[in-house]
């Protein structure tokens, strides 16, 4: 499995609000924490919409709804660049 970014990573992004830095934080480590690669799982949701590639674990499910797919779209390439 890739490892997702850090804290310390997304908050260097300057396009996102501090709020959807937080949400996409929870979310990558709901991921990881049940045993998802998150970049396969985002990619999955960011393509075809449906939330059942995220888990429900801390709530990431309901959090997906609420960030932009711009955002999404804006980490998993942060993520690709630095793999």
């Amino acid at each position: 499995m890739q490892n997702a970014p850090g804290a310390a990573s997304l908050l260097c992004r300057r396009k996102m609000t501090k709020e959807e830095k937080k949400k996409l934080e929870i979310i990558v480590g709901a991921l990881q924490k049940a045993g998802f690669d998150p970049v396969n799982q985002l990619q999955g949701y960011m393509i075809t919409g449906r939330d059942y590639y995220i888990t429900r674990t801390d709530n990431a499910r309901e959090l997906i709804k609420t960030v932009s797919r711009d955002s999404l779209g804006e980490l998993l390439s942060f993520i690709e660049k630095n793999d």
